[in-house]
């Protein structure tokens, strides 16, 4: 079994590998306190908030017995997925699969615990009445209650699947042997943003849209358009503050249209935005924020951000260092 952590890069860094003959709860309570153990012998205090795991029940009830009752279970969402396709397969109507599917997705990318908790019953009612009352029976048991923070909003700059820690651990299995560069493995407390992202937060910056903003104590909430959109109405933020939405289709029609974004007011700390867009809680940073911390002067993007024209897409590889001479015949 192997235990680690991520960082705000999303790398996977390995603290833990324990060799059992049984995956019960005993057995993760003893790799969990050889944990604890092992850290405390450092002079470190090691309390985490989440756990990331697929729906085993020995895996959190060991973290749980370890760490408290007062921590968050993540599922993965990888897991969740899988189980449930199978379900789908076998318990809906061939008519409806995709459908459903496509339903569950965007369940997935719900920003908070009361848009989900909302939205999940109107996604109940929708396949009740389209007679899918065994699928909604098992999702209801299985994964609206139990295990349930298989969503986005779940928890902030924690992963939605353990795919990092099944790819290290397939490694092992594989190769039984774990190769690392230059010897060392790096930690990072702050995530780094990628020529990519710089990229489209300059370009969305300068698209001129209609971004209203609120002021809070220590920070501000802007209201930005999302998708295809230019404007942003008071409807559209009542709409998504309020969870004005009766049925599930509604939900996709009127919860997407815009994203709320929350910047601090302190500018150096900008990167410690967030924002309901699903690139933010895949990769802990987004367009959004970037954009918005650019148009505000908070920080100067890259020049070779610059170099891509409004409304393109950035070539593949790294920029060219230098253009190319003049050829004359």
């Amino acid at each position: 079994m192997v235990v680690g952590i991520t960082d705000c890069d999303r790398h996977f860094h390995p603290s833990g590998l324990a060799v059992c003959c049984d995956e019960t709860t005993a057995d993760f309570k003893f790799i969990f306190q050889s944990l604890v153990d092992g850290a405390t012998k450092i002079n470190l205090q090691l309390n985490p908030e989440y756990l990331v795991s697929d729906a085993s029940n020995a895996i959190p009830n060991g973290f749980l017995q370890v760490f408290g009752e007062d921590k968050i279970l993540i599922i993965c969402w990888a897991h969740m997925c899988h189980n449930v396709t199978k379900k789908i397969e076998s318990l809906v109507e061939r008519r409806f699969q995709d459908e459903v599917k496509r339903d569950i997705d965007t369940l997935q990318i719900c920003s908070s615990e009361n848009i989900f908790d909302k939205t999940k019953e109107l996604f109940i009612k929708k396949w009740t009445q389209k007679g899918q009352q065994q699928f909604v029976d098992y999702i209801s048991n299985q994964w609206f209650t139990s295990h349930k923070n298989w969503y986005e909003g779940g928890a902030h700059h924690t992963p939605s699947t353990n795919n990092a820690l099944e790819s290290f651990n397939s490694v092992i299995k594989k190769e039984e042997t774990c190769m690392y560069e230059n010897g060392n493995r790096v930690l990072k407390p702050s995530t780094t943003i990628e020529l990519r992202q710089w990229t489209k937060a300059y370009q969305w910056a300068k698209c001129n849209l209609q971004v209203t903003s609120v002021k809070n104590e220590n920070s501000v909430t802007y209201f930005c358009p999302a998708n295809e959109e230019v404007s942003v109405s008071q409807e559209d933020i009542l709409n998504v503050t309020e969870m004005r939405w009766n049925t599930f289709d509604q939900f996709k029609k009127r919860a997407f249209k815009i994203w709320i974004v929350t910047l601090p007011d302190n500018k150096e700390n900008w990167m410690n935005g967030r924002c309901t867009c699903p690139s933010f809680f895949k990769e802990y940073i987004c367009k959004h924020i970037i954009g918005l911390s650019i148009s505000l002067k908070y920080v100067g993007p890259p020049p070779s951000a610059k170099q891509v024209p409004i409304g393109k897409k950035p070539s593949r590889g790294r920029p060219k260092l230098a253009t190319r001479a003049l050829l004359i015949d």
